[in-house]
């Protein structure tokens, strides 16, 4: 049966000899020991808080400096609470295992002592008969070699005693020594004469006619030897461990946080820098969103762009009133610059001079939304009776190419287009696209009105016959080499030839209507255009003559061309100062 005795109850011959025999010293030794010396825990407790100051130092550090990662949240809380209960645990138990070496003048352990088990691991003796146990031992192998034995007995009441033991002929001659100490207690118990054991019993004189231990019920005895119990704090080094990195765990944790808002603001430079802190600082949140606001500020005008500075009005509409007022001083350089860049190309033509003025004027207040460009459909509708009129007088004698049929929305589509391409590029060699850029609007329709809230320019235009100035129509032909169109009024011969394809001339009248809204008058321009005296066509291969629509396309490409040359005229000199290169030349009407 199991008994329970106190050390210092245990009488000081009893307790002497138990000394002897946990330091190896006298009779009887013990047959298995597992012995509790501070030494190794020592050292695993010294590694355990290098390995905990390490890891807690390393993530204390990682990323404290950057604004982008926010404060520790559940997650490091538990990890750093985790490191601190591990490493509190080793240093407890290490402390305790010191104490009790100091306080206990036998070693502390679990010991087969004669036919004893004893449970020696504080004052309080816990001693169980070894016939009371099952025992298990088992021989442990690793890839085919020995590594060890191990015992294990565990009685009725619970609590195992577990102890190791190598070599292998050691485990063997534990073993032997087991079975004689049993076979030694049958043959005790048959003949009842307990001094037999008395040379292996370190408890000799305290046992009773069955053998079994009696505890003392006598008071301790004062005279040393005496055991001294390990203070309750650190009597269970785990829950000790628990209440400490209960403690320890959120402080550092909250402390870590303080320390790293701290740092990522010291450390955040930029705006994106700053507005990452914005998004989880507590600490720096005033001086932050001041600084926030002043480096926007700073980075918008570094980027040299209208745009970067109308973002930061967009973008922080909080901010003081002072910095949007910077800000809009600056976009207003721009545009005072590019109208400075502007007068020193621009025509001679005062109205359109003080209409650009008024145009970079609306679009500095509304945020360059756009120059819009739009095409009215073209007027054709002489042509389809001039068409008629000229079948009719040439009869069979001159075969005439119709001219309304090739001036439908699908033809001069492409030619616009290219217009306010072309005029894109005029405009952009002295405008930057954030302080004034064209866009194609498409077409007009006939009832169709401009948009009201933006700039634009209107072109409406109606193609016509081609009359000289005595009222004839204007005639091309095409002469050798056969891709080369001109009128016949041009060669040396003046009448018409018979037996070739003829085209009629053609003029184009443009009506240029520029808008600024809020502005009572536009600026209207007139131009009429007419294609040159000679033109060429390309064909399709060699010996084959152009169709229709390839030549009446060319004649009224040419036209347009000089459109394109006018408008740009219209607004710039001759030459530019911008080193882009020269603005066409301003063709006579």
């Amino acid at each position: 049966m199991q008994t329970t005795v106190h050390f210092n109850q245990l009488p000081k011959s009893v307790r002497e000899r138990f000394i002897a025999a946990t330091h190896d010293q006298g009779s009887p030794t013990p047959l298995l020991a597992t012995k509790m010396t501070p030494g190794g825990m020592i050292a695993w407790a010294v590694i355990a808080v290098l390995v905990a100051v390490f890891t807690a130092r390393f993530a204390w550090s990682s990323g404290i400096t950057s604004p982008y990662s926010g404060p520790w949240q559940i997650p490091g809380l538990v990890a750093l609470t985790g490191i601190v209960l591990s490493a509190a645990w080793v240093v407890f138990a290490a402390v305790k295992r010191q104490l009790m070496k100091s306080r206990m003048p036998y070693v502390p352990g679990m010991y087969l002592l004669g036919a004893d088990l004893i449970d020696a691991r504080s004052p309080q003796l816990r001693v169980v008969p070894l016939m009371a146990c099952r025992p298990q031992i088992v021989h442990h192998h690793y890839n085919g070699a020995y590594v060890r034995t191990s015992f294990r007995f565990t009685p009725p009441t619970g609590g195992a005693f577990e102890f190791s033991v190598r070599p292998r002929h050691a485990a063997e001659a534990v073993i032997d020594e087991i079975e004689k100490t049993i076979r030694l207690v049958a043959v005790v118990k048959q003949i009842g004469d307990q001094e037999v054991l008395a040379k292996i019993d370190v408890f000799a004189g305290l046992r009773d006619g069955d053998g079994n231990l009696v505890a003392p019920s006598r008071p301790p005895d004062p005279v040393p030897p005496l055991a001294a119990d390990v203070p309750s704090a650190l009597a269970r080094p785990a829950l000790a461990a628990l209440v400490a990195s209960a403690l320890l765990g959120p402080g550092l944790w909250y402390l870590r946080n303080r320390a790293h808002d701290h740092a990522a603001f010291e450390h955040a430079t930029s705006s994106y820098e700053l507005r990452a802190y914005l998004g989880w600082g507590k600490l720096h949140r005033a001086e932050a969103q001041k600084r926030y606001f002043e480096l926007s500020l700073e980075e918008a005008k570094r980027a040299d762009s209208v745009t970067a500075l109308r973002t930061f009005l967009t973008q922080q509409a909080d901010a003081p009133e002072e910095l949007k007022v910077q800000a809009r001083e600056a976009i207003h350089e721009f545009f005072a610059a590019a109208l400075e860049k502007f007068r020193a190309v621009a025509s001679n033509d005062a109205e359109t001079v003080a209409f650009v003025e008024r145009l970079l004027a609306f679009e500095e207040q509304h945020d360059s939304p756009g120059l819009i460009v739009q095409f009215r459909p073209p007027r054709t509708e002489q042509l389809t009776g001039m068409d008629g009129m000229v079948k009719e007088m040439a009869g069979d004698q001159y075969d005439f190419a119709p001219l309304a049929p090739q001036f439908s929305d699908a033809t001069a589509g492409p030619r616009e287009s290219e217009i306010v391409t072309n005029l894109t590029t005029g405009f952009g060699q002295v405008f930057t696209q954030d302080v004034l850029h064209l866009e194609n609007g498409g077409r007009l329709s006939p009832e169709g009105e401009p948009p009201t809230d933006r700039a634009s320019i209107e072109v409406s235009y109606e193609v016509q016959p081609y009359f000289e100035d005595d009222g004839s129509p204007v005639i091309y032909t095409m002469t050798e080499p056969l891709d080369s169109i001109m009128p016949p009024g041009a060669g040396d011969d003046d009448a018409l030839p018979t037996g070739k394809r003829l085209y009629l001339g053609i003029e184009v009248a443009f009506d240029i209507t520029m808008r600024v809204p809020g502005e009572a008058q536009p600026r209207t321009l007139t131009l009429l255009v007419q294609p040159p005296e000679r033109f060429t066509v390309s064909t399709s291969g060699y010996g084959s003559n152009p169709d229709d629509s390839s030549i009446y396309s060319v004649m009224s490409s040419r036209a347009f061309d000089q459109l394109q040359a006018k408008l740009s005229s219209a607004f710039f000199t001759v030459g530019d100062t911008t080193g882009e290169g020269a603005m066409p030349e301003l063709l006579d009407e």
